[in-house]
């Protein structure tokens, strides 16, 4: 079975099966991931209510500088 991240852990996916994910300007494979199920999808949207009070309760300034270090992480994985 293969891992998918949430709430900051790798988890076992609920299934064997997996997805290819394409650019959509081009086409071109991007990589594969898993399928995910229901439950995974619950998984994640429970993790999201989780982490929802924390990002509300962040200034302006400390919200910017994550999204500028998720930025940074993206582009250093092209």
């Amino acid at each position: 079975m293969s891992q998918t991240f949430i709430g900051g852990v790798y988890r076992d996916a609920q299934t064997s099966e997996f997805r290819d994910v394409k650019n959509p300007a081009n086409s071109r494979l991007l990589g594969v991931v898993p399928a995910g199920t229901l439950a995974d999808l619950e998984l994640g949207a429970d993790a999201a209510r989780k982490a929802l009070p924390a990002w509300a309760a962040l200034n302006e300034d400390d919200r910017y500088t994550a999204l500028q270090g998720v930025a940074r992480a993206v582009t250093a994985m092209r």
